[in-house]
């Protein structure tokens, strides 16, 4: 496996449970325009209308690439705003798009960044960008615009493209917000750009793009291929995987340790750890979008550690937890209902499904290795 370290702290708000869902200021103040925009603007048609990404399919997924008919239209609708002749023709388009409009065109754009990683031609690093310029800066958290931008101006880059003149560009057509934004990028070089969020990581199916939390990430074995096929894993179940995140943490509060100053020593030495977050299926209960399952891969120090660590992993009030060992690669396994007072899906005893495969997993990984 080949890490690309990104230099940058993630500049986002870390949740030590990985599961709560805070609306931010910047998001309440874009919900708030756009209520205002609708409002003064009446019903009108967006040319986008029906045309939104498949979450379920996967299609909003950076950890693989999964085919959209979406980006067909989107990729249209890109080269039509290039055609346009003037501002006020831009900004009428603008005016007509919604907020979910907006963040279709960021998905879009995320998507052409892993697109050219993996050497596809479609959705085209050139048309993420012009996606972006139909984005009404005011009507999104600014920091979902600026996030894009530069991990499309970090892929271009990397593929050979002048991210400067294409940025530069790009930035005349936009409303002033974007446009501030584009400019600023266009005015760093090429060695200053980084993927931000992501990072790149070659698997054997291909490079990806992985959520990154920037902790200690020294992994001696294959810890993301394991993740990897952990996902297969619990997508053959109810749920489906929507993150795969690397150098993160495996945080206490879903440990139960007899000995808590031995779990945190045992927590310090580990290596690596990545997260996998899974979704539930919405027909598998109305209170799907409530749910949560979360699967912490870690390289504990030692066997011992990782023993210790997956034997602390045991259902508590708050949450139903598995834990497995093999070697010194530690799976805790976690769900629980992330809205107070909504049952939780799984059950007592119920993930103890997931023991055997997950198990194999292990022992499969650690037979290759």
């Amino acid at each position: 496996m080949r890490f690309w370290r990104s230099k940058r702290r993630r500049h986002h708000d870390r949740r030590a449970s990985e599961g709560e869902v805070v609306l931010g200021q910047e998001m309440a103040r874009a919900i708030e325009r756009e209520e205002s925009h609708r409002a003064a603007t009446g019903a009108i048609t967006s040319p986008l209308a029906g045309v939104a990404y498949d979450p379920w399919s996967g299609a909003l997924d950076l950890h693989r690439f999964v085919e959209s008919p979406v980006d067909t239209a989107v990729g249209e609708f890109a080269a039509s705003c290039e055609k346009l002749g003037t501002e006020a023709e831009a900004g009428e388009v603008r005016a007509a798009l919604s907020m979910d409009d907006f963040y279709t065109l960021l998905a879009f754009a995320r998507r052409a960044a892993l697109a050219s990683l993996q050497g596809r031609s479609s959705p085209s690093l050139h048309h993420g960008l012009v996606a972006l310029t139909a984005i009404d800066q005011e009507r999104v958290d600014l920091r979902d615009v600026s996030v894009a931008a530069e991990l499309l101006a970090w892929a271009m880059a990397r593929a050979g493209v002048d991210h400067a003149i294409e940025f530069q560009t790009a930035s005349r057509r936009c409303e002033p917000g974007v446009a501030d934004t584009l400019s600023h990028i266009a005015n760093r070089s090429a060695n200053e750009l980084e993927p931000g969020m992501w990072r790149p990581v070659q698997t054997a199916a291909g490079p990806i793009l992985a959520e990154d939390y920037f902790e200690r990430f020294e992994p001696a074995i294959d810890l993301i291929g394991i993740a990897i096929a952990v996902r297969d894993v619990i997508e053959a179940d109810a749920y489906r995987v929507s993150s795969l995140t690397v150098a993160t943490e495996l945080p206490s509060v879903w440990l139960t340790p007899t000995d808590p100053g031995a779990i945190e020593r045992a927590l310090e030495r580990v290596r690596a750890c990545v997260s996998v977050r899974g979704e539930l299926d919405p027909t598998a209960a109305s209170t799907a979008r409530d749910q949560q399952l979360l699967v912490f891969l870690a390289e504990a120090g030692s066997t011992d550690d990782a023993r210790l660590i997956a034997g602390a992993a045991v259902p508590a009030e708050s949450h139903k937890a598995l834990g497995l060992a093999d070697g010194s690669v530690c799976c805790v396994v976690i769900a629980n209902s992330i809205v107070a007072g909504v049952p939780a899906f799984e059950r007592d005893g119920s993930l103890e499904r997931f023991e055997e495969p997950l198990r194999s997993v292990l022992e499969q990984s650690r037979a290759k290795g």
